[in-house]
């Protein structure tokens, strides 16, 4: 079905925007021509393009129907550059080709703010929606644009002087090989034929200059030609490692794409195959409570939003960097409250820098807390665990539903909830004789023992299983006062 409406779109927007560039001619039919027409007289010259950009977005959200914030603000965005658009047609254009939704606009606001107040509206509205496409802060864009200027101005200096510029270049050449030619060693001239002819064409392919026979003799009389090719080689790859500033380091890094997500944990899996598994008989004189008492989970299953996650990683990476902290998420791990990042530092980066980072990381990341391990044992790289924008809520139900905890023969199987990946997770309670259930207020500590005992609850009958309560706080307990299953009632004294 989503195939079929992509289709039929798709086809709809062709052709009117075909309509459009051909006019009121006899291929487009009178409906594209009356199209054609107001679209013309709406948006002007804009009318020519819009319609055939408009397919680009409607291609990535076809690949991803998936509607997130970033979706959202970028087709904010893109609204806002349209109608900038039309708003600078209107006051740069004479002709009738205006657009008159943009000189309607104009019409407006003019005797109110003028054009300057028209014109600072503009660039507004322009730079806003700029900021929201790139994703980026507004003093990373006015870095960028600063050192946009800056080669501009070189590149007008240079064009100045356009009589002498071949000139000037071999000059400046020649320059720089005089000035690393007084680093090296004392030239050895005693080479052979072959080696001479077979140097100076990695010479000049190096340097790719003119052949200019005089400058080749300056050159040779500098300095030897083996050692300035080596020399060039290493400065000109040097320049190349090393980025200039932490937007370029950042921007390097978010182009890697080898991040995995992580599926399944090993570790998990094989706690989970060490669970017993077997059919469990029903009791004879006792009905187990049924799962509709439950509440029912939603039924749009849990998914990863790969996009989400890949804009969280190139976030996190850009805040680190913004640290000096150079590295790489190298593993993903996507949960239903928390999303886990396994960053591997650079070799110079000390961990004790990255866990003094922790609450600047959070304030920067606009999260209410995040968790650093660092490292994590048996593995060389940093776990960093950030709440997920919208967690999803774990039903009991979906956990006592579960195949796992249907399968398993053990009567004091519990539930304990989901990992960090997303799947159930059960153990039984006969290989942990003693429990300890730690944290801090709000944390869940009641829920996850109430889930544990409704787990025994739905497992065994009250001639298989016996409860002894004991509640001191008189909080707890208490609605388990009238279930068959207590030795006597909670003790509360």
């Amino acid at each position: 079905m989503k195939e079929t409406v992509f289709i039929i779109t798709f086809g709809i927007l062709i052709y009117l925007g075909c309509a459009t560039i051909l006019g009121d001619s006899g291929l487009i039919g009178s409906y594209g021509a009356v199209f054609a027409k107001y679209n013309k007289l709406y948006f002007g010259y804009i009318s020519y393009v819009y319609i055939l950009a408009l397919l680009i977005p409607m291609y990535f959200f076809y690949k991803n129907t998936k509607i997130n914030f970033r979706k959202i603000e970028l087709s904010m965005a893109t609204f806002l550059l349209f109608f900038a658009f039309l708003l600078a047609q209107a006051m740069l254009i004479s002709n009738a080709m205006k657009g008159k939704i943009g000189l309607d606009f104009v019409d407006f606001l003019a005797p109110y703010i003028g054009v300057f107040g028209l014109w600072i509206f503009w660039v507004i509205i322009s730079l806003v929606s700029i900021v929201m496409i790139s994703n980026k802060t507004t003093d990373e864009i006015l870095a960028m644009f600063s050192e946009f200027l800056k080669s501009k101005k070189v590149k007008i200096k240079k064009s100045t002087h356009d009589t002498n510029k071949e000139q000037i270049a071999k000059d400046e050449k020649v320059e720089d090989i005089k000035q690393e030619s007084q680093t090296l060693e004392e030239p050895t001239y005693l080479r052979r034929n072959e080696d001479k002819e077979k140097l100076q064409e990695e010479k000049s392919n190096t340097f790719k200059l003119d052949k200019d026979e005089t400058l080749k003799d300056e050159m040779r009389m500098i300095a030897p030609e083996e050692n300035i090719k080596e020399q060039t080689q290493k400065n000109s790859h040097s320049k190349e490692e090393k980025p200039h500033n932490i937007l370029e380091i950042a921007s390097s890094i978010k182009e890697q794409k080898n991040t995995v997500i992580v599926e399944e944990l090993e570790e998990n899996k094989k706690l989970l195959d060490t669970i017993e598994k077997g059919k469990v008989e029903k009791p004879k004189n006792f009905k187990l409570p049924s799962v509709d008492f439950l509440q029912k989970p939603d039924s749009k299953t849990y998914t990863v939003d790969e996009s989400e996650l890949d804009d969280k990683i190139k976030y996190l990476i850009d805040k680190l960097a913004h640290f000096k902290i150079d590295g790489d998420v190298i593993r993903t791990y996507a949960g239903p409250v928390v999303s886990t990042f396994e960053f591997k530092p650079a070799a110079n980066v000390k961990v004790s820098k990255i866990l003094n980072l922790q609450d600047d990381l959070a304030m920067a990341l606009s999260a209410e807390t995040i968790r650093i391990q660092a490292p994590i044992p048996g593995k060389d790289v940093v776990g960093i665990e950030i709440p997920n924008a919208k967690v999803e809520t774990i039903y009991l139900r979906d956990l006592l539903d579960s195949k796992l905890f249907k399968d398993s023969l053990s009567p004091l199987t519990i539930a304990l909830g989901k990992d960090i990946v997303g799947k159930p997770f059960i153990t039984d309670l006969k290989k942990l004789p003693h429990l300890l259930i730690a944290g801090t207020t709000g944390s869940g500590k009641s829920v996850g023992i109430n889930s544990m005992i409704l787990s025994l609850l739905y497992k065994n009958s009250p001639d298989q299983l016996r409860l002894l309560m004991i509640d001191p706080k008189m909080l707890e307990f208490s609605i388990y006062n009238e279930i068959p299953h207590l030795l006597t009632p909670v003790i509360t004294k």
